[in-house]
């Protein structure tokens, strides 16, 4: 079984940040103010698109007014997502499909957005389930997983550190690979691999595979 994270790992999350802040600059929202409001608009431990635009068109004339308009295209740019999956992906998990592998992607953030971006991104149809969860604490939502599923070995990909960390620390059977697709990302520590993009899987799948499901 191999276990994906989407954003930053399949989903080019740096440049569709770009490109969404840019909505709040064009309802006349400063960086300053974007930035602010991003922050606050995480401390559920996940990233709420509808707080943030609360928050950031506060004590704007008419502010109600384009808090509702933001968040209808925040909404709606999410839909857009196909335009940011790295071009390696699509074939890769594929791939992994065609070799019998079971592929679960696991992802973090807002349910409402999250899934909007998923299930517009042209690869959702590629995995055997996908599993969005509001908090970052990936290690217990992939411990039931693995309760669930009994499979006799577990790939887990991440880009972050500390996400990467937790896992093994409380998973150590689980092969965890930290894929840095931006070289400005921290190493994890202790992971099994350390990847720049999918290519470099082909060099473990073989071996592993005859005992994944």
């Amino acid at each position: 079984m191999a276990v994906f994270d989407f954003d930053g790992v399949l989903f080019d999350d740096r440049r569709f940040k770009k490109d969404y802040e840019s909505l709040f600059f064009h309802a006349g929202i400063s960086k300053e103010l974007y930035e602010k409001s991003y922050v606050q608009a995480k401390k559920k431990g996940y990233y709420d698109p509808r707080i943030h635009s609360k928050l950031a068109t506060r004590g704007l004339p008419a502010g109600s007014v384009i808090e509702k308009k933001l968040y209808a295209r925040l909404l709606e740019f999410a839909k857009k997502t196909n335009n940011y999956i790295f071009p390696d992906v699509a074939k890769f998990i594929a791939g992994l499909g065609d070799e019998y592998i079971r592929t679960i992607l696991l992802s973090t953030g807002d349910p409402v957005f999250q899934n909007q971006k998923i299930s517009k991104s042209g690869i959702a149809d590629l995995f055997d389930e996908i599993i969005i969860i509001p908090d970052a604490s990936k290690q217990f939502a992939l411990r039931s997983l693995i309760r669930k599923e009994q499979p006799i070995s577990v790939v887990f990909v991440d880009d972050k550190k500390e996400v990467l960390e937790d896992v093994k620390k409380s998973l150590p059977s689980v092969y965890a690979i930290q894929l840095r697709r931006d070289s400005t990302s921290l190493p994890a520590r202790h992971v099994d691999a350390l990847l720049h993009d999918t290519v470099g899987f082909k060099n473990f799948i073989d071996e592993w595979k005859a005992n994944a499901k």
